[in-house]
Formats: structure tokens, C-alpha cells, sequence
């Protein structure tokens, strides 16, 4: 008798994969970094951490502008971790963004490509469109 293979994770559990339309704990909120520009912070949580985790994360700035989105999946009770981020500074009109695979201590970052970097793009898009016509949790409607 072999070790049955798990079942691989649904497409909205993979890195850069789809935002789903009611899956996971919404939370739309201001942004309160000190570092950071002031605007609002929209976090999709998905899955559970001890199985497969993805938290994708997005700010805007007041007028609605992508300040930074990033995707990030925990597997192995977070002992393997894999994000892909990006930073858009609309001042110096550079997109700044890493892919990281860590496992233990063992990091792997690398620049993004730029089908990483559109596919995080359109991440930030499907967190508004969700927040502004999905059910959220923990957090008032969006207007």
C-alpha cells in the first residue's frame, strides 16, 4: 500500500491564481502603517494554516491609485512559504516587485517577471471589484 497523494489545491489556493467570488474572510480597512501613504488596505484570506494558507493583500492611495498588492502562500504549517509582491511608486514611475520562495531558512528571492507582475496587477482589480460587490467580514459594507 503506497502514500496516497494529496489532492491538489484549488486554482484560488495557488499563487497569483484567481480571486473567488465568496470563498475566504474579506477585510477592507484604512491603511495605518506609519511608512506608509495614507489610503485603504484590502486583505482576502483563504484557506487554513494548517493545511494551505493564501493571503493576498492590496493598498490604494485616497484617489484609488494601486499603491502595492502582494500575494502570499503558507503549506506546512507555514514552514514553506511562497509570495509574490509588488510596489508601484507613482512619483518615480518605477514598479518595483520579488517572488520569494522560503522554506525553513532557506530564502529565494528573485525580481518579478512581467507576467508575474500583470497577474498581481489584476489581483489588486479583483480585491476592489470583490470588496465593492462581495459579502466582507469583520468590517462595514462597501459603499
Amino acid at each position: 500500500m503506497g502514500v496516497e497523494a494529496s489532492p491538489a489545491p484549488p486554482e484560488w489556493l495557488k499563487l497569483l491564481g484567481p480571486i473567488p467570488e465568496a470563498e475566504g474572510r474579506l477585510e477592507r480597512g484604512p491603511e495605518t502603517s506609519d511608512r506608509a501613504e495614507p489610503g485603504d488596505r484590502i486583505r482576502l484570506v483563504l484557506g487554513h494554516r494548517s493545511t494551505r494558507l493564501r493571503i493576498v493583500t492590496a493598498r490604494f492611495s485616497l484617489e484609488g491609485t494601486i499603491l502595492a498588492v502582494q500575494d502570499l502562500i503558507l503549506h506546512h504549517g507555514g514552514n514553506v512559504q511562497e509570495s509574490a509582491r509588488a510596489t508601484m511608486d507613482p512619483r518615480i514611475s518605477s514598479n518595483l516587485g520579488t517572488h520569494w520562495v522560503s522554506e525553513g531558512s532557506h530564502h529565494r528571492p528573485r525580481a518579478l517577471k512581467d507576467t508575474e507582475h500583470a497577474a498581481l496587477l489584476n489581483l489588486a482589480g479583483a480585491l476592489l471589484q470583490r470588496a465593492r460587490t462581495g459579502p466582507e467580514q469583520g468590517t462595514p459594507s462597501v459603499p
